[in-house]
C-alpha cells in the first residue's frame, strides 16, 4: 500500500532508530519492527516480532499527532486507557511502550505518537459464521462490565464496533474480548455529546439529529455493543440491512428493532431493549444489560 503523508519510509528509519533505543531500558531489547500490518486515517500500524523467532510478537501504532484528521486522539486515548487500567479493567487494548518523534514532510513539521501493544486479531475479520451465537454472548460479558467503568468514571468511548473489538486469535480463552481506540472517547459532562461514531453501529443521540434525546448521551456505548451483538445474531446483517441508508431508514423508524434472526426468546429480548431509539426505554445501564444476559439459556453454555 502506498505510504501517506509524514508516515512514509524516511519517518519509519527515525521510528526504527528510536525504538532500538528505548527496547533495552523497556525491557524488549529481543524485538524489532516488522512488516507492515494495516493503516487507518491518521496511524499506521506494524508487527514487532521477536529475534528468537520464538512466534511472540507485538504491534507499534505510528499516529501523526499533528494531523487535522487525529485532532487530539493520542491524548485522549491515553488518558482514559491510564483511567481504566487503574481501575483494573482488562477488557481494554493496553499500553506497553509509548514514545514520540519528529519528522518533516515538505515545508511541514510533525510529531509521530508511537504506541506499542499486544499483537490481536479484530472481530471484523473473523470468518466463522458458525460461532456467531457464542461470539454475541461473549462480547456482553467481556464488554458489558468495561462500560460499567467506564459509565462510573464518566468516559464514553463513542465508537464500538467490530472494528475495534480484538482478541488474541482465540476468543474464548480467558482474555476473551478487549475494546480498543478511545481516541473519540469524551468525559461525560453536561451538554451533548455528538456528531462522532460509525454509521452503522452509532445510537440515535450521538448521531446528533434528534434535539430530543441529545442530552441522554451517556447510554450510547451500551446501544453501540447492542447492535454488534444484534449483527452476530442476524446472519451478520444491522436491522435494516448494511447500506448507510438502511441506517438512516432506522433513525427515521424511531421504534423498537425487529428482533434478530437467531438467539432465545430472552436473548432476543435483551438485544431488542438494548437498541431501543429512545434512551429511556432501554437498560439503564451496562451492568443491568448484564444481569438480564446472564438470565439466557446461551449464557452458560
Amino acid at each position: 500500500m502506498q505510504k501517506k503523508g509524514p508516515l512514509n519510509d524516511r519517518s519509519l528509519t527515525l521510528v526504527r532508530k528510536e525504538f532500538d533505543r528505548l527496547k533495552g531500558s523497556n525491557g524488549y531489547s529481543e524485538y524489532v519492527i516488522g512488516e507492515y500490518i494495516d493503516s487507518g486515517g491518521y496511524a499506521r500500524v506494524y508487527a514487532v516480532n521477536s529475534l528468537r523467532g520464538n512466534g511472540e510478537k507485538y504491534a507499534l501504532r505510528i499516529s501523526d499527532v499533528s494531523s487535522d484528521e487525529n485532532n487530539g486522539k493520542n491524548e485522549r486515548e491515553t488518558e482514559a486507557v491510564k483511567r481504566l487500567m487503574a481501575r483494573g479493567q482488562k477488557h481494554i487494548v493496553y499500553f506497553l511502550m509509548n514514545f514520540t518523534v519528529e519528522t518533516t514532510y515538505g515545508e511541514e513539521r510533525h510529531t509521530l505518537y508511537c504506541t506499542l501493544m499486544p499483537f490481536l486479531c479484530s472481530l471484523l475479520k473473523y470468518e466463522n459464521k458458525a460461532d456467531d451465537i457464542e461470539i454475541a454472548v461473549r462480547l456482553g460479558n467481556d464488554l458489558l462490565p468495561l462500560l460499567q467503568t467506564c459509565m462510573e468514571k464518566q468516559i464514553i468511548h463513542r465508537d464500538i464496533k467490530s472494528g475495534n473489538i480484538l482478541y488474541d486469535g482465540d476468543f474464548r480463552n480467558e482474555a476473551g474480548f478487549v475494546l480498543g481506540d478511545f481516541g473519540e472517547a469524551r468525559t461525560d459532562v453536561n451538554g451533548t455529546v455528538t456528531d462522532i461514531g460509525t454509521w452503522a453501529t452509532v445510537s440515535p443521540e450521538i448521531a446528533g439529529f434528534d434535539r430530543e434525546i441529545r442530552r441522554f448521551h451517556k447510554l450510547c456505548d451500551m446501544y453501540s455493543l447492542g447492535l454488534v451483538m444484534y449483527y452476530y445474531l442476524n446472519g451478520r446483517v444491522y436491522p435494516y440491512g448494511n447500506e448507510k441508508k438502511d441506517f438512516l431508514e432506522r433513525l427515521d423508524t424511531k421504534g423498537a428493532l425487529p428482533p434478530p434472526k437467531y438467539g432465545s426468546p430472552a436473548l432476543k429480548a435483551v438485544i431488542v431493549k438494548a437498541t431501543q431509539y429512545y434512551p429511556k426505554d432501554r437498560f439503564a445501564s451496562p451492568a443491568e444489560m448484564l444481569a438480564a444476559l446472564k438470565k439466557c439459556e446461551e449464557y452458560g453454555s
